[in-house]
């Protein structure tokens, strides 16, 4: 169940959140720092967050690595 509202918020995504959420996963870095990375304002890198509904991924992903004992990808 869980792993089918993620695909489905995932399958939804424009590439340019797709691009924010994954450099956020592959640098842990504050939404100033990505928009320096990537040329942008942070109110962008914001709003590209918010429309990938990433608080909920991040979350999804967390409890996900804690349930299958901290297996990372």
């Amino acid at each position: 169940m869980l792993t089918r509202f993620a695909d489905d918020v995932v399958s939804h995504w424009s590439r340019f959140s797709a691009e924010v959420v994954s450099l956020s996963l592959l640098y842990q870095e504050s939404q100033q720092q990505l928009a320096k990375r990537l040329g942008r304002a942070q109110p962008t890198i914001n709003r590209r967050l918010v429309a990938a509904r990433w608080p909920l991924i991040r979350d999804y992903l967390e409890y996900m690595q804690k349930a299958l004992g901290g297996v990372s990808a």
